[in-house]
């Protein structure tokens, strides 16, 4: 009796039939402010600019400007989007080729 149901089971998991998880597509839930991301990171004194010709969606970086001279800083965008919308979101642009797509998803 057992080895048929152990059977049964192990037939039925094989199939797909077993316990499974729908899928569920990422949807947009907000967008993002570069210069606040690099106010938050690099603090206030820094400004988003776009470095590369042509910019694309990831030529953002941060500026420092003091005394005539000036540093470039990366900006993490992930962490823009969990800061502003909390856990499990992350950044990822509609078109890698426009810097101003940016959105949040989760």
């Amino acid at each position: 009796m057992f080895k048929r149901i152990a059977a049964t089971l192990a037939i039925a998991l094989g199939m797909g039939m077993g316990l499974t998880v729908p899928a569920q597509a990422a949807t947009v839930v907000g967008g993002l402010s570069v210069e606040a991301a690099c106010d938050t990171q690099w603090g206030a004194y820094t400004y988003a600019t776009l470095v590369g010709i042509p910019p694309n969606a990831y030529s953002w970086r941060c500026r420092l400007n003091l005394g005539g001279q000036s540093s470039f800083f990366t900006v993490d965008l992930n962490r823009e989007c969990r800061r502003v919308y909390g856990g499990n979101t992350w950044a990822t642009p509609l078109n890698s080729s426009d810097p101003y797509s940016w959105r949040c998803w989760r």
